[in-house]
């Protein structure tokens, strides 16, 4: 990526990496770490022409095999149009 000078990385965040929730403190614990990874990434590698996102997904991402409310693709997040989403931001310029 370095070599190249211009990539992005994407992490994807939730709401629990801004605020912790009952019952999920393991959730809310990977959660804000990855955040945290995400901003250290990014000023670190911004002068190497790497940017770096954090995208937060507010809510369920549809799982088939999850149960109530994950499984119900009315009320979940649909996984391929947050792929998209992800492909969009992706070759976006530095200054976007």
């Amino acid at each position: 990526m370095l070599a190249r000078g211009q990539n992005t990385l994407l992490f994807a965040g939730a709401s629990a990496g801004l605020k912790g929730f009952v019952p999920f403190a393991p959730f809310t614990m990977g959660k804000f770490t990855s955040r945290g990874m995400s901003q250290s990434f990014a000023h670190e590698l911004i002068s190497c022409g790497v940017r770096v996102g954090h995208i937060v997904i507010d809510g369920a991402v549809f799982r088939s095999k999850r149960g109530a409310s994950y499984n119900d693709p009315a009320w979940s997040s649909n996984t391929a149009k947050i792929a998209r989403t992800f492909l969009h931001l992706a070759p976006l310029p530095n200054n976007a």
